[in-house]
């Protein structure tokens, strides 16, 4: 009785799994630039989290980046119907699925716009023993925004 109980539990959840993936969809295709036609090696392929919760799936994320040949493969739910694509430099570009068709070509245009500024900030414990540098303690109360004036204590 065992076995037939572990046989009818083995059938349902190969179903289960047949029907869940029966549910989604593969999309290939590749990423290329609009400058020189070259492909887009690590390029974000996504579908948004709006996206999926119209779909109806639990999923908050869902998304891949494109390989050294800027192609990618990602498996959606059937009801997602559009794609967002992006790289850095790039506008952004949605890609809405056509019937039947399960590869793309996505070409990104450069984007016009560029960098404000950019903040990089880091910490690091040395002796001052091993230091081989010069270092300036700068207070923050002593430079003038908008101005060349800075101080420096030592």
């Amino acid at each position: 009785m065992r076995k037939r109980h572990l046989c009818i539990l083995i059938c349902l959840f190969a179903n289960a799994l047949f029907f869940a993936n029966a549910a989604n969809r593969t999309i290939t295709g590749v990423v290329i630039s609009g400058e020189d036609n070259e492909p887009l090696i690590g390029a974000s392929v996504y579908v948004s989290a709006d996206e999926l919760k119209k779909a109806g799936v639990s999923q908050t994320s869902l998304g891949t980046i494109t390989d050294m040949d800027g192609k990618f493969s990602i498996s959606i739910p059937e009801k997602v119907t559009r794609l967002h694509c992006s790289y850095i430099g790039f506008e952004e570009q949605n890609i809405i699925f056509q019937t039947g068709k399960d590869t793309y070509r996505i070409v990104l245009q450069a984007s016009s716009h560029t960098l404000g500024d950019v903040v990089v900030t880091g910490y690091q414990e040395l002796e001052r023993r091993k230091l081989t540098a010069a270092i300036a303690k700068v207070d923050v109360t002593d430079g003038m925004v908008g101005a060349a004036k800075v101080s420096i204590r030592r």
